[in-house]
């Protein structure tokens, strides 16, 4: 597995970001499905694109993505679902217009996601981003586990989402980016 491979050689200083180093320890450790499979996943899929995003919504979309790579899908319903939670919040946090309804209870992210008007997050969006994190929910608290298909159409949507999200509240700012 992967922990194996990142715990390979423990006497020895590693950047595991070091993709050389990664491949040496799956030659090491004899985890080479681990490299099929990454890269199978890597060239299979499309790359997805977003526009100009926040850092720290794209950093999260990113380890989604690699974690889809790797096979941790798990990993991958949790970003989704911390990137859509993060992404409302910037949202609501920034404030779009004088009637946007903030929510009282904010700890909840059911209530964020039905507090965003329909010209920010029509119904179709809204049931995906209920559903990213219901699938979220079933994953970290019941064990429910993703299929390889399961967990690239979360990151699409999730993609999806975030990526019309910002736009429309960019447009309703007055922000043409």
């Amino acid at each position: 597995m992967v922990t194996s491979i990142l715990n390979a050689g423990g006497d020895q200083p590693s950047d595991p970001t070091d993709a050389s180093d990664f491949v040496m320890r799956a030659y090491e450790t004899g985890d080479i499905q681990v490299l099929e499979d990454y890269v199978r996943r890597k060239l299979d899929r499309p790359p997805l694109i977003v526009s100009r995003i926040p850092q720290e919504i794209a950093s999260l979309l990113a380890d989604a993505n690699e974690g889809y790579r790797f096979g941790l899908f798990r990993a991958v319903a949790a970003l989704c679902r911390a990137t859509l939670e993060k992404t409302l919040r910037m949202i609501l946090q920034v404030g779009l217009d004088d009637d946007l309804a903030v929510p009282i209870v904010r700890d909840d992210l059911s209530i964020l996601i039905n507090s965003l008007p329909d010209r920010l997050l029509r119904k179709v969006g809204r049931d995906f981003a209920h559903e990213i994190r219901l699938t979220a929910n079933d994953v970290l608290h019941h064990g429910k586990e993703l299929s390889e298909d399961e967990a690239w159409g979360l990151l699409v949507r999730t993609t999806r989402i975030v990526d019309a999200l910002l736009d429309r509240s960019r447009l309703l700012k007055g922000d043409p980016r």
